[in-house]
């Protein structure tokens, strides 16, 4: 008489991979045979009674498996079903690939398929459960797997976490107890990755950002990129860190990559996988990306995020044989690493620039077409990658206002002004050419200034200039005594080219901790180097001071952040203004680098009389004001001068309803600011005035009549 076949598991279908259903329906026979031992008496589970036993019961287990019709009928199933090894020649990501590239022994990946059952059937869970003589407990146990296993010596192995069914995430133990008694699960990413294992899947925790079937031409990438993806080609047989670094600064975020790693993608033939943006960075999200990406077959891009999150991240990834991307701004993150040389993720030229500005505005298709010549300029000026493009285009399409050059040039400003940090301060410039008052070689000097940093991205790219001077911008030094103007014509530079201007901070720049001023001066060279900003040093001889002859070590480190911004000011891209009011304590190999040194004396006679009718506001009344004599008699700078008119006017508007300066107010400030500085009233400037002060001034000032 024909058996009907005795159902494997609970109603969940078997897997569709043939090797996977072999091994579970082969756990799940031999749980239905060990429950029917366990029936044989209407008795519960009690594992440590039948260990205690030991081969009294085995020998029991056995005769009863070869007497019992019911378990005679499931151990023939059981003897009919093969128990293959690992195959490498298998699909990757099966479980014949894993016990393949683990080298698994048939018990090993019987327990593996025993934590599978469990984990894709509830029926099999219930199962467990009865087995272990406990409803809560549903999930396997390496006590368990032994028991049930013909060949218990293949299991002890399985007992440390350094095993690497542990170490690589395929199984999970929960350390409630010994080796023997922990449950162990199979997390269901590996349990739908073992179910269709040909099938792409999407991990919540990553997301595809380059697959080697996308448009990327590998000859369009750099030598070194190419040479870098040669070594890559093979698979890797450990972790293997390749860090990133990039000539723009920024959030180095899979967006941002994305072009680069497209290119690695192609020539290696692997995908990449990145940690979505917003995943919350914890250690299952590093083990779980780095177990998706073993078994697909992936490269990982980590963001800097992650790698500040876990500061563990390689001891958590080392277990895989994977190629990682290690985004980060700091090369001590990779540190102690197996590291592959970095790759360099350069900013597109001008040529590339303006064409992906074209392209993104075709992409997206805008009401309103931009202007050519502002694409143009936006190319000159701003050295952003494509993903900034991106950024910004998308910004200014969702608007119907054209796309004119100001409003192209405030939406750069604004992105990359974001990327500056605390280092600088924005300076919104209040003056205009004509507001600045200079001698005719000074103001001769400063418009050849503007008129070369106008044309400096042109001739860069257009002429190729640019090649030979590496795209270097213009550095100058403006020098003179404090009050001469320094600070108002760096302004007027920043409005005259309409590009921003930012003040350095030098609190958030010097530090006294070896090697962090240069990272600081680093992170603020490079973020003003995206664009054609004005970056002004005030007091500068405190940055760009003398190198020191070595005596201590502090003189040496201190020399170091000298000799570093000579060399970053060599190949700074835009315009670097120091000002100072003690030149000669300037390092000469700084002078030397310097385009153009304009000197801002004391003003004349002449130019301090213009200064005074320019400083006092338009709206105030200077009928009774004496400019001429103010201009003879006191040889003040610009800065003192702009002081007196704020306190003259400041003093009038306490006892006048109409704005108007008389001339006794303007000579009081005069007076105050005098004492101020130190210096004296002369009787030859006091008695040029007496007549015309009244009583009560002149005698308080001691004039003599």
């Amino acid at each position: 008489m024909s058996r009907k076949p005795i159902a494997l598991a609970g109603e969940t279908p078997p897997p569709r991979d043939a090797f996977a259903r072999t091994w579970v329906d082969q756990a799940v026979l031999r749980m239905r045979r060990e429950l029917s031992w366990l029936w044989r008496e209407n008795r519960p589970a009690d594992p440590f009674a039948d260990w205690l036993r030991g081969e009294v019961v085995r020998g029991e287990r056995r005769r009863f498996f070869a007497e019992d019709t019911t378990a005679r009928y499931i151990d023939e199933k059981i003897r009919e079903l093969k128990t293959p090894l690992g195959r490498r020649s298998a699909q990757r990501g099966s479980l014949a690939w894993i016990a393949s590239e683990l080298d698994l022994s048939r018990g090993e990946i019987f327990f593996t398929a025993l934590a599978l059952a469990a984990a894709r059937d509830g029926g099999v869970a219930q199962l467990i459960a009865v087995l272990q003589g406990d409803p809560n407990r549903q999930l396997p146990t390496l006590g368990l797997a032994q028991r049930l296993w013909d060949d218990a010596h293949e299991l002890p192995p399985l007992s440390s976490d350094a095993h690497p069914l542990f170490s690589r995430g395929v199984l999970r133990r929960h350390d409630t107890g010994s080796e023997w008694t922990s449950p162990v699960f199979m997390p269901m990413a590996v349990v739908r990755r073992l179910e269709a294992p040909a099938r792409r899947l999407e991990a919540p925790e990553l997301e595809r950002i380059a697959e080697p079937s996308e448009a990327a031409n590998p000859a369009e990438a750099t030598v070194e990129t190419q040479l870098l993806a040669s070594r890559m080609a093979a698979p890797s047989q450990s972790m293997q860190v390749i860090p990133v670094s990039t000539t723009s600064t920024g959030r180095l975020d899979a967006r941002r990559l994305a072009p680069t790693l497209r290119s690695i993608a192609a020539l290696t033939g692997r995908p990449v996988d990145a940690i979505r943006p917003g995943a919350a960075i914890k250690s299952t999200t590093l083990d779980n990306a780095a177990l998706e990406c073993w078994l697909s077959g992936s490269d990982l891009l980590l963001p800097p995020d992650a790698v500040a999150a876990d500061s563990g991240w390689q001891n958590r990834l080392r277990p895989f044989p994977i190629y990682v991307f290690v985004a980060v701004q700091d090369d001590a993150a990779t540190t102690g690493a197996q590291a592959l040389p970095t790759l360099e993720v350069t900013a597109p030229d001008y040529a590339a620039r303006r064409d992906i500005w074209r392209r993104e505005f075709e992409r997206l298709g805008t009401a309103v077409d931009p202007d050519p010549d502002a694409l143009r300029e936006a190319a000159y000026r701003y050295r952003i990658d494509a993903a900034s493009i991106a950024d910004i285009a998308e910004a200014l399409s969702r608007g119907s206002a054209p796309i004119t050059l100001g409003r192209l040039l405030a939406a750069c400003r604004q992105q990359v002004g974001t990327l500056i940090g605390p280092q600088a301060s924005l300076v919104a410039p209040r003056f205009r050419r004509q507001d600045l008052v200079l001698d005719a070689e000074r103001g001769e000097q400063f418009d050849r200034l503007i008129a070369a940093m106008r044309n400096l991205s042109r001739t860069h790219a257009e002429w190729g200039t640019g090649h030979a001077w590496s795209d270097a911008g213009i550095s100058a030094l403006f020098a003179g005594p404090s009050g001469t103007g320094k600070t108002m014509s760096a302004e007027v530079l920043a409005a005259e080219l309409d590009i921003p201007m930012y003040r350095i901070d030098l609190s958030q720049v010097m530090n006294k901790y070896i090697g962090e001023t240069e990272k600081n001066l680093k992170r603020l060279f490079d973020a003003a180097e995206q664009a054609e900003v004005l970056l002004f040093f005030d007091e500068a001889d405190s940055v760009f001071g003398q190198r020191v002859q070595t005596r201590t070590a502090n003189d040496r480190f201190a020399n170091m952040d000298v000799s570093y911004l000579l060399e970053r000011m060599d190949r700074f891209r835009g315009l670097a203004v120091l000002a100072t009011n003690r030149k000669k304590d300037i390092d000469e190999a700084f002078l030397r680098r310097l385009r153009y040194t304009i000197e801002f004396p004391i003003p004349s006679e002449g130019e301090r009389k213009r200064i005074w009718q320019k400083t006092i506001p338009p709206q105030v009344s200077t009928r009774d004001v004496d400019f001429d004599l103010l201009a003879r008699e006191f040889a003040l700078s610009g800065g003192n001068i702009r002081s007196i008119v704020l306190n003259a006017c400041l003093a009038a508007a306490a006892s006048a309803r109409e704005p108007a300066l008389s001339m006794d107010v303007v000579l009081d400030a005069v007076h105050r600011e005098y004492e101020k500085i130190g210096r004296p009233f002369t009787p030859e400037q006091k008695n040029q005035w007496s007549m015309r002060a009244p009583a009560a001034l002149t005698g308080r000032l001691g004039v003599v009549r």
